[in-house]
């Protein structure tokens, strides 16, 4: 009977629950204190996000991938200068955009558009009989939109993404590139307006022809 009652004797144990993961500042605080394991699970937790800002910026996945990694580098060196008073995505997007900024500059010279975002970007007619199915339609905009971003100067394409892409709020990205909310707005005005001439440009089909 003993032997029976083993099995179930464990049953009547307390369930605990699981305690809730450390918070970002935790974890930096942890990293002060030379906890490396902490700064791990911040690469874990923000990898993602971003590797994505670098992939939109850069549009190439290798580039990317070693953009993201030198953000991190970058970041685990300069923990220290992390105050705390912003999200610490904020921050890790800082740095991300600037290692960025500087890959764009250096292969400034090399076209960032493949050749097939540019050989599909006439329009669907809505009368013609075989136009594409609507799966085909949404990623010939994705191409003009890639195609169109890809022309902006790094200024105005890091402000656009974070706002259109990532969906960050105008005061973070103003923590997250070291500006005014105003510069902000006025930046993101002035990249709609060069992201919807670019647009235009490369497929004429979508201008207003009022020229609003």
């Amino acid at each position: 009977m003993a032997a029976l009652a083993r099995p179930y004797a464990s049953m009547s144990i307390e369930h605990r629950p699981a305690p809730n993961p450390p918070t970002d500042h935790e974890l930096v605080a942890r990293v002060k204190e030379g906890d490396e394991t902490a700064f791990r699970e911040i690469v874990e937790r923000h990898r993602h996000r971003i590797f994505a800002l670098c992939f939109r910026l850069l549009r190439d996945t290798e580039a990317a991938e070693d953009a993201a990694q030198e953000t991190f580098v970058k970041a685990f060196r300069r923990i220290d200068s992390f105050r705390g008073d912003s999200q610490l995505y904020t921050w890790l997007y800082r740095i991300a955009a600037n290692v960025a900024h500087d890959a764009m500059q250096s292969r400034r010279r090399h076209r960032m558009v493949e050749a097939d975002d540019l050989t599909t970007l006439e329009p669907p007619r809505h009368d013609d009989p075989r136009r594409p199915d609507r799966e085909m339609e949404r990623e010939d905009m994705r191409r003009i939109a890639r195609a169109a971003i890809s022309k902006l100067p790094p200024l105005f394409r890091t402000v656009l993404v974070l706002r259109e892409y990532e969906g960050l709020e105008y005061r973070e990205i103003a923590e997250a590139l070291d500006i005014s909310v105003g510069t902000v707005m006025s930046r993101l005005f002035r990249a709609r307006m060069r992201f919807k001439d670019a647009v235009e440009r490369l497929v004429p089909a979508f201008k207003d022809p009022d020229g609003q």
